[in-house]
């Protein structure tokens, strides 16, 4: 390639050559330009190319536009003297630059160049060559290209950008030019106000430059912005400098060297690398949470780390063992924070190993990852396998690092591991974790408790220099008495904080006075060695803070809101906000996020010893307070989930009708309300009985089912429903017993579990005939509908539809009217009955349209497409398609966009356009891979094989079909086998198979006439007809034919009608 070719994306995309600039054409073209240099001498597929230009929704015919747009890129490079850059290479293609030639890569060098020059100690040559590599940037990275895959590269880009400019500040702060860099810093600190490490850049160059006040306010505004936006409070370093500057540290002004290549921001870090590819920013997704305060010593463990997660060759996976208390998760945490080795991400979930609520399943902590790794809740697979998928194809060629904290077992972990080498895994235990060792080679690292002189250390950073060190000998007996164990010591630590007249000598005396103390070893009771320091911090609460205290014990909920506890204590928000400030100070609860608070497990015990006057000197909270207290809760968390509820899903119909948005101001909060207390309901779910509060529980079934079912969380909807179900049947209590059997029996319907779905509502419905209940009987009735449908029991589906049309329209129910109109029509559009199917569909649209998008409109719409297109209304059948697509879009609902698609493929199909029939069945399998439901990647793969099929390529169609087969067998589902049956047939009798082919159709034409589905019972007759035409029986292909034309003039099908004719009228002529 001419070495006069320049590419530029830093700033608007742009080529040059022997320095003029070539035109490219517009934003497309541009899009697609940047697709091939941000992959720079990789070969991009053509799908990467679309997603590039057209975002993650492209049109029909995006692929086709693509393709040209590629190839007048290549005219216009060729044309301007820059030779064949571009080369197809195999379903893709290849930009080949050399160095040079690409601004990204020349920026990445000068970083890594200005990297070695900081390392060598020469910090005029750095500044040199920071300066060079910024002043390549023209503008914001990929400027004015819009789309996700885009607009997350220029992130990166620009994000390198801001690091080498923070980069070249540390180096001019070594040069001691911070007078000359005060007016860039203070334009960046406006730009970017939550970089923490920036503003503590500014304050210190304010302090250098004599403006000290100045300096002091920079650090003020910070604080009050972090305060009032987020919540936190300011991190250790911008506090720490703070308070040097306040005391006029003198190391303040000793120059120091900018910081080496291993220990800090990676140069150039999401610039495009030597193979082109574009790196994450530095750090990638960050999730690990805040270090604790004054970390201290854990030298040869933090050293240790380093040596066991360096090897690039390998997922390293390091098991941190130890008693609760002594540090495990805190120098995980620390560690994360520091290592420079994960570009690409490093995440963080808590297994809840040993909490007070169950373990975290792995599918539970696969969701918490993949949440953090970006993907929208409701595209979370439940389904573990599926999850895991997902999970390692995020990952895929990424260096992270995942932190599991408090892990149980092996195979609580294992799902969990990331799969490309560089990669590490730091897993936190009490537990010893062998299989993982055995297995997965971890390396195992016990962690002790704290050496003396570092457990000294921490305290007096605790305490207070000048205070501690007026007592060393008292310190060095208090870490001591504390066992040396972390928690301990901070604890300790809080208590003499708050008693500033009392000498810690006397403190010291005090807490050996107390009680014995036993010596630490990672078998026993840990938590003797702190019920001395605890119960001090207890015995110096006010009495309602104690009453809290005792009260969070009672319930198993691993972290809680203001309002939680607020509820339980039957105070106001403001009041309990108070106290838990109070219990924070004490260290006796955690601050876990701004308004979330939690115990320690060790805590967690001397609260319930407490409560239960197990402690020495503890007055027991009354049983019936307690009960009172666990009630309020649960009443609070279940109102509050319904009012969620009814802000989420405005247009759904409940059992129980509670109106009232409860304060969310829109559907997204109620959502985010519901994902973060989601532990909690559960724990109301599993208490409740305890209380005697069995209400709380269905009332709780009855709302979740909405926001379960938009999750796809049917394990979760299954236990709660399972347990409301047979706490309202224990009691007695009809009205619970209707709601908790109809949300099971809904729950295994949508988990494709359909005779026990059948069991639960038939249930549900005749406990609301023996009560009078008619809502629990139309929403009984109009699922069973659903569930005989999917069995094949098509006849018991239509009377149960039309039974649930009936008791609606008495009660007036708009809601359950539409839904039984739309799922009656999309029944007869399996049983044949093609005009009356449309009506019905027509009459649910109708009443939907004024509603906006619903995921039921997209539903409905994608039938009226499918009706038409079997009634040979084509272009009709295109604009339903068409708005269903738009629909299914703007709700974000897969699973029917999935169907969607398949149908547009048959309906390109049958027009004989096979090109665009194939692109759309191939969007459809792809997005089938992100559906959790099985019979929806059965429908997509029929999809792609019936194009194939037209296309006659029998070798991709035939293993499609086989495997829509299997999935319908395993869920059961008599439509899907019956479709696959006839198609699989006419497959084998194309490919000579006719032996096959006729006992393919014959098994298909007596399910689907067993069942009523009598469309398909005519098309497996005219595969038939036309087996015996092969066979040259011309009298039983004419009697098939016949039949199958009869059956299709009835149905409506043209189609099929016309190619069934073409048969028999074959076979006449053969005769």
């Amino acid at each position: 390639m001419d070495s006069d070719v320049f590419f530029g994306v830093l700033g608007p995309v742009e080529v040059t050559i022997g320095g003029h600039d070539v035109a490219i054409g517009g934003p497309r073209a541009r899009a697609v330009l940047a697709a091939l240099l941000l992959e720079a001498n990789r070969v991009v597929p053509v799908d990467a190319v679309v997603t590039a230009a057209w975002g993650n929704d492209p049109p029909d015919g995006a692929r086709f536009q693509s393709q040209n747009r590629v190839s007048a890129l290549r005219r216009a490079l060729r044309d301007a003297g820059g030779g064949d850059v571009i080369a197809t290479a195999g379903t893709g293609y290849i930009l080949r630059i050399a160095p040079g030639q690409l601004d990204a890569e020349s920026f990445a060098d000068d970083i890594r160049q200005a990297q070695r020059l900081i390392d060598t100690a020469d910090p005029d040559g750095a500044a040199h060559a920071l300066t060079g590599a910024l002043r390549r940037w023209r503008g914001p990275a990929l400027h004015g290209l819009t789309t996700p895959r885009l607009l997350a590269a220029a992130q990166r880009l620009d994000e390198a950008r801001l690091t080498a400019r923070e980069l070249l500040i540390d180096v001019e702060l070594q040069r001691s030019r911070h007078h000359e860099i005060v007016g860039e810093l203070l334009d960046l600190a406006n730009a970017h106000p939550w970089r923490e490490k920036l503003i503590a850049r500014l304050v210190l160059a304010l302090y250098r430059s004599g403006r000290r006040r100045e300096a002091l306010e920079a650090y003020e505004r910070t604080q009050r912005l972090l305060v009032e936006e987020l919540g936190v409070d300011p991190g250790q370093e911008l506090v720490r400098l703070r308070d040097q500057v306040l005391r006029d540290d003198p190391s303040l002004l000793v120059v120091r060297p900018a910081a080496p290549s291993g220990a800090g921001p990676v140069a150039g870090g999401a610039a495009v690398t030597g193979g082109g590819d574009p790196a994450p920013a530095p750090g990638g997704v960050h999730l690990i949470p805040r270090s604790v305060p004054h970390f201290i010593g854990r030298g040869y463990a933090l050293n240790t780390l380093d040596a066991l997660t360096s090897s690039p060759d390998t997922v390293a996976v390091c098991t941190i063992i130890g008693p609760p208390g002594v540090g495990k998760t805190a120098l995980a945490v620390h560690w994360a924070h520091q290592s420079a080795a994960f570009p690409d991400g490093r995440l963080f979930v808590n297994l809840r190993g040993y909490g007070p609520t169950a373990p975290l399943r792995p599918a539970e902590g696969l969701a918490v990852l993949l949440a953090g790794l970006g993907t929208p809740p409701d595209r979370i697979p439940r389904d573990e396998a599926a999850a895991v998928a997902r999970y390692r194809s995020l990952l895929a060629d990424r260096r992270v690092l995942v932190v599991l904290d408090d892990a149980s077992d092996a195979d609580q972990v294992r799902p969990l591991l990331p799969p490309s080498p560089g990669s590490a895994v730091i897993v936190t235990s009490r537990g010893r974790l062998t299989g993982l060792t055995a297995m997965e080679g971890a390396r195992p690292m016990t962690l002790p408790v704290l050496a003396e002189d570092d457990a000294v250390e921490l305290l007096v950073r605790l305490i207070g220099v000048d205070r501690a060190g007026a007592e060393r000998s008292a310190v060095v007996e208090l870490a001591r008495v504390c066992g040396r164990l972390p928690i301990a010591l901070r604890i300790a630590a809080a208590q003499i904080g708050e008693q500033p007249d009392t000498e810690i000598a006397v403190f010291v005396a005090d807490l050996r006075a107390a009680g014995p103390l036993q010596s630490l070893t990672i078998v026993g009771d840990q938590s003797a060695a702190l019920r001395p320091a605890l119960a001090r911090s207890y015995a110096r609460l006010d009495p309602p803070s104690a009453r809290l205290f005792q009260l969070l014990a009672t319930v198993p909920i691993a972290d809680f809101a203001t309002a939680s506890a607020a509820a339980l204590l039957g105070e106001t928000p403001g009041r309990t906000a108070q106290l838990l400030e109070r219990l924070a100070a004490a260290c006796l609860v955690e601050r876990r996020e701004p308004d979330r608070f939690g115990l320690h497990d060790l805590v967690r015990h001397y609260a319930i010893e407490v409560a239960d006057g197990a402690a020495p000197g503890a007055e027991p909270a009354e049983d019936t307070e307690r009960a009172d207290a666990v009630r309020r809760l649960f009443e609070y968390l279940v109102d509050r989930a319904e009012s969620a509820i009814h802000a989420a899903f405005p247009n759904t119909t409940r059992l129980v009708a509670r109106n009232g948005s409860g304060g969310f101001h829109d559907g997204a909060a109620a959502l985010a309300w519901l994902d973060v207390e989601l532990p909690g309901l559960l724990a109301v779910a599993a208490e409740a009985e305890s209380v005697e509060a069995p209400e709380l529980v269905w009332r709780l079934a009855d709302a979740v089912r909405f926001y379960l079912w938009a999750r796809h969380d049917y394990e979760h909807w299954r236990e709660i429903a399972a347990t409301a179900l047979r706490v309202a049947t224990d009691a007695g209590d009809p009205r619970g017993e209707g709601a908790s059997a109809m949300s099971l029996g809904m729950a295994e319907l949508n988990a494709s579990h359909y005779q026990q779905a059948v069991d639960y509502l038939r249930q549900a419905h005749q406990v609301g005939q023996s009560i009078g209940w008619r809502e629990v009987q139309a929403a009984a009735l109009g699922n069973l509908g659903v569930a005989y449908s999917e069995l094949g029991r098509m006849a018991l589906a239509v009377e149960s539809y039309r039974r649930a049309l009936v008791v609606n329209d008495e009660l007036g129910r708009t809601t359950g009217r539409v839904n039984n109109l739309g799922n009656l029509g999309l029944l007869q559009l399996r049983t044949g009955q093609f005009r009356s199917a449309a009506e019905h569909l027509a009459e649910a649209v109708a009443i939907l349209r004024g509603l906006g998008p619903t995921p039921a409109y997209a539903v409905f719409k994608h039938g009226l497409g499918q009706a038409a297109r079997f009634l040979g209304e084509w272009d009709e059948a295109g604009t339903h398609l068409g708005e269903a697509l738009d629909d299914a879009r703007a709700v974000d609902d897969i699973e029917t966009e999935t169907l969607i698609l398949g149908e547009v493929a048959l309906l390109h199909r049958d027009l004989g356009r096979l090109e665009l029939a194939h692109e759309a069945a191939q969007a459809a399998q792809r997005l089938s891979a992100n559906v959790d439901d099985p019979d929806f990647r059965a429908m997509a793969l029929l999809a792609s094989a019936a194009v194939a099929a037209a296309a006659s390529d029998y070798e991709r169609a035939e293993p499609q079909v086989a495997e829509a087969q299997r999935i319908a067998v395993a869920s059961d589902n008599t439509y899907v086998w019956t479709i696959a049956g006839v198609l699989g047939a006419d497959i084998s009798l194309h490919r000579g198979a006719a032996a096959a082919a006729r006992r393919q159709a014959q098994a298909a034409r007596e399910r689907a006439g067993q069942v009523g589905l009598r469309d398909l019972e005519g098309l497996a007759l005219a595969v038939l007809a036309a087996a015996a035409l092969a066979a040259e029986d011309h009298d039983a292909a004419r009697t098939l034919a016949e039949q199958a034309v009869d059956i299709h003039r009835e149905t409506g099908h043209v189609l099929a009608e016309q190619r069934a004719t073409a048969v028999a009228e074959r076979a006449v002529t053969a005769r």
